[in-house]
């Protein structure tokens, strides 16, 4: 008899939990979990509030990216519009934010696509996809700290960057797939 997902989770009890650094974005904790066997193991996690990816599309078609700088990696990448769900926040709201932060944008139409969790072997980070269409000018401050050059692309120059590994993000490679297997 195979056990199901919800009856397997329920076999790897959390012993104890200790937040070892709480940073701006994300703590960090490490997790005492018990086996099924009755072994303590120790887990290190990376617990995120979640971020809203944005897929948002102007009125002639085109995919709208961004350029900026990400200092983990020393280097310039294209990504769609994204951003961390703030305290209080629900995805949905993150998205219209970050869209009008990032490329001066309010989408009329934000449609919710999918849910996915890019690093689940070590972080909780859900990030959550929207299409946003019907793109209106309404702008907020941008981030101080990001330095954005904002980008209108075909799918099938959207497409070409990934082929060619231009495009090294992976949240913005998975929504440029999706988009072109969906719309």
């Amino acid at each position: 008899m195979s056990l199901t997902p919800e009856e397997k989770k329920e076999l790897f009890k959390k012993a104890k939990r200790k937040t070892v650094y709480k940073a701006t974005h994300f703590d960090y904790v490490v997790d005492e979990i018990r086996s099924p066997a009755g072994i303590l193991h120790t887990y290190d996690t990376v617990v995120h509030p979640g971020a809203s990816v944005m897929i948002p599309v102007d009125e002639e078609g085109r995919l709208i990216l961004v350029r900026q700088y990400r200092h983990s990696i020393g280097t310039y990448t294209y990504e769609f519009p994204a951003g961390k769900i703030d305290s209080g926040e629900d995805p949905e709201t993150a998205a219209l934010r970050e869209c009008q932060e990032e490329i001066g944008k309010l989408p009329k139409k934000l449609t919710k696509l999918f849910i996915t969790y890019p690093a689940p072997s070590y972080s909780s980070e859900q990030l959550h996809f929207f299409l946003a269409r019907d793109l209106v000018d309404r702008s907020l401050p941008k981030d101080e700290l990001e330095a954005i050059d904002v980008h209108h692309l075909t799918l099938k120059e959207a497409l070409q960057l990934v082929n060619e590994g231009k495009i090294i993000d992976a949240k913005t490679a998975l929504g440029i797939l999706y988009y072109e297997k969906n719309h």
